[in-house]
């Protein structure tokens, strides 16, 4: 169950708390853990959420919200919520609705862990999830209750202690659950460590001193590496009583936890308090490369951060986990909440906030910048990864004037993150607060031909065709002329203009192959390609795509194989190349086992259904269509998403289904009677459908025979030829010079064996 945080070591004295949170739940939708930060709220929560994996048919679902903003607002909570149910919300419709739309009909238990700070907004959030969804419950965390109507509040105790100056042996000693916690964390960090009848008198002290707060015992157990019980005893003795002369108002048992923090803090060097304090600028967490990079800076220079990190390491102050192959830091909420109110008082948080931003900025500028050169098939997994700082430096861009322009170019970089990640949704709510605010001019370039983008693939023309408005307006400022035919073009596909976008996408890869931007010119191409497929010239296509193809495979681009073989697909099925068309379509899925664009395979699964079809196979075509309904509504949009000409080939294969299974809307019977499926398995199942025996090479399988003799660049002059243009046309088309173009054709000519234009035409409608 990767859902929910997998427990690393034991859970101790808490049989009575789960075992109350797993009943109350069974007559409760709503249950909250109550009680201070250190009391163990969150660990009893994940042990109920292993405990009752079985119990729920659409699984346990675990969501921290402590790395939430305090600037978040009700679509931050929501969209936080559906990106723990591993939702992807490419549609434009609020957060709240769609995460309402996908719980309305699942039985599920949501947990929502450290919601205090954000409590005014989870409040309302829960409640309308709970009006619209009869089979969902709910299991927060705070250090209040919720306050809702049927809310079970549970507040969860300290660990039993043994009662002041009570004599107990050995045995008796280790009845109590703070005592056990206590000697089992501590041989973690010693496995000699053993207590001995002469410590039964101190243990009980400190564990009675700590108030038996997991928290605070972790941490001090830290210290018996070096202390014996006794000097422990005697130095935490000491802080609290230098403590309760300061005493602030604080509960007796906060105090303790917190004087436990305070120690573990002094107890570090200088150095190393101050990487305590400055790591609180991560609001979840975060790699050594961000470590170095944003804390690394005046005296504690970024050889220093490692040697840092590993002490905090040692003292429990970050917890490491390794989610992929490298390894990741992070601290408890509460702890975190301490270093936070030092950082306040250091008087460093802009710069540590903009140190921040700006390392990861910087970070996924360079994934960006070299997108059409190898990039690692897992860059959108680690971009997941980040998300919750990505949020926290957007949020901090928004509110400080001065940053806005930082915030929009931010926003903007992470395009192939909200694009193929499946966050269009969030994107563009990032995209537009932005643009709606005072940013300068080269900023509001970039945000707006992505904004455009993003509203396309959402299905809203006409919000793209305003943001492509507002970008032309800017033509007198900045270079953007590629990037205006670019997204004018794809508008013009989507509304179903595919000759005006041929010439517009033309123009835009010109352009930017001049600029040097050469993913963006792929991009360009295989839209293009598209459109020559939607304007019934699949032939042009075919050679525009498999050209892409070549380019983008030979970069290492994921992003554009992957879509140029979909469009190389498109085109085969368009010739009715069935068995090239496939073939493509499981070079697709080859790119996507690492790569996972959610809005790619989704297609590609819809393509595989529409080709089905075709082939006259029902049952095939029925399963893959439910599928592939499946995957376009868990991203909040539908196959019409993918543009006006495959819509429409979409709806002639869905009507062909639903007629011959009998039914009178498909898409409605399938995303009621379907499961939400995961894209790997997806993935995986098509790829075993696609790899029988006889699917033909799609290169092999190429519509003509006689293009094979051709270079690619004679492929495309000898199509052009065969559509009527003369010499002229050809070199304007390409953009090659005249002279360039009459060597083409007379090579062309030589190597076909013909003496006429005409015949090229001729050999190539024969072939067909």
């Amino acid at each position: 169950m990767p859902r929910t945080p997998k427990p690393v070591d034991a859970c101790i004295g808490r049989i009575g708390e789960i075992t109350a949170a797993k009943d109350a739940l069974a007559g409760s939708r709503l249950v909250t853990l109550t009680g201070p930060g250190g009391v163990g709220k969150t660990r009893i929560a994940v042990e109920v959420a292993w405990s009752l994996v079985e119990r729920y048919r659409d699984g346990v679902w675990f969501v921290p919200l402590g790395d939430l903003d305090l600037s978040a607002d009700r679509a931050t909570v929501a969209a936080a919520i559906l990106a723990g149910l591993g939702v992807a919300d490419q549609s434009a419709r609020p957060p709240e609705d769609k995460l309402a739309e996908h719980l309305a009909d699942r039985a599920v238990l949501l947990v929502l862990d450290n919601c205090e700070h954000v409590l005014h907004l989870v409040v309302p959030v829960v409640r309308n999830l709970l009006a619209g969804s009869a089979a969902l419950h709910l299991l927060t965390t705070s250090r209040e209750s919720l306050g809702l109507v049927g809310e079970q509040s549970l507040s969860v105790p300290p660990l039993s202690t043994p009662a002041p100056g009570a004599r107990a042996g050995l045995a008796e000693l280790r009845e109590f659950d703070a005592v056990r916690l206590l000697e089992a964390r501590a041989r973690a960090v010693d496995p000699g460590f053993a207590i001995r009848e002469d410590d039964v008198r101190a243990v009980a002290e400190l564990t009675g001193q700590l108030d038996g707060l997991p928290l605070a015992i972790e941490l001090c157990a830290t210290r018996l590496r070096s202390l014996s019980v006794g000097q422990l005893l005697e130095r935490l003795t000491s802080r609290l009583d230098m403590d309760s002369r300061g005493h602030d108002g604080h509960s007796e048992r906060h105090r303790s936890l917190r004087t436990v923090i305070d120690w573990s803090y002094d107890l570090c060097a200088p150095s190393h308090q101050d990487l305590w304090t400055r790591l609180a600028i991560f609001p979840a967490s975060f790699d050594i490369a961000a470590a170095e990079a944003v804390c690394g800076f005046d005296e504690l220079d970024r050889e220093q951060v490692m040697d840092g990190i590993d002490r905090l390491v040692a003292r429990s102050v970050l917890l490491t986990e390794r989610p992929q192959s490298s390894m990741r830091y992070r601290m408890l909420s509460t702890i975190r909440e301490y270093a936070m109110e030092r950082l306040i008082g250091s008087g460093e948080v802009s710069l540590l906030r903009r140190r921040h931003r700006d390392h990861y900025l910087g970070q996924i500028s360079s994934v960006v910048a070299g997108w059409a050169r190898p990039t690692r098939s897992d860059a959108l997994q680690d971009m997941d990864a980040e998300r919750p700082n990505y949020a926290a430096a957007l949020s901090w861009s928004a509110v400080v004037e001065e940053e806005q322009d930082a915030g929009l170019e931010f926003a903007a970089t992470l395009r192939y993150h909200w694009l193929s990640g499946g966050h269009l949704a969030e994107g563009r709510r990032w995209l537009e607060l932005f643009l709606d605010k005072a940013v300068g001019t080269a900023a509001r370039g970039h945000g707006l031909w992505v904004a455009a983008w993003v509203a396309m693939l959402q299905g809203d023309l006409a919000g793209a065709g305003r943001h492509i408005g507002s970008l032309a307006a800017l033509t007198g400022q900045l270079d953007v002329e590629a990037h205006v035919d670019h997204w004018t073009g794809l508008l013009e596909v989507f509304s179903g203009r595919a000759d005006e976008a041929i010439v517009h996408l033309d123009r835009a890869a010109a352009g930017h192959a001049r600029r040097g931007a050469d993913a963006l010119e792929m991009s360009a191409r295989f839209m293009q390609s598209y459109a020559l497929a939607s304007a019934g010239r699949a032939i042009e296509a075919e050679v525009v795509s498999s050209d892409v193809v070549e380019r983008a495979a030979g970069t290492g681009d994921h992003l554009n194989t992957g879509w140029a073989w979909w469009m190389n697909a498109y085109a085969h099925w368009k010739l009715g190349g069935l068995d090239a068309a496939e073939a493509a379509l499981r070079e697709v899925l080859l790119v996507q086992q690492g790569f996972r664009d959610r809005v790619c395979i989704a297609g590609t699964v819809a393509l595989a259904a529409i080709v089905a079809v075709s082939r006259g196979d029902s049952p095939r075509a029925h399963d893959l269509a439910r599928t592939a309904v499946g995957l376009f509504s868990a991203l909040g949009t539908t196959p019409e998403a993918l543009g006006w000409d495959f819509g429409r080939s979409w709806r002639a294969a869905e009507d062909t289904i639903a007629s011959r299974a009998g039914v009178s809307d498909f898409t409605t019977v399938a995303r009621t009677t379907g499961t939400e499926p995961d894209d790997e398995q997806v993935v995986s199942r098509l790829l075993d459908l696609l790899s029988r025996p006889g699917i033909a090479d799609p290169v092999a399988g190429s519509v003509s025979a006689v293009l094979t003799v051709l270079t690619k660049r004679e492929r495309e002059v000898a199509l052009l030829v065969a559509d009527g243009l003369t010499n002229r046309e050809i070199a304007e088309r390409l953009f090659i010079a005249p002279r360039t173009a009459d060597g083409h054709v007379e090579r062309i000519l030589a190597k076909l064996g013909v003496h006429r234009r005409s015949l090229v035409a001729a050999l190539l409608a024969a072939e067909m």
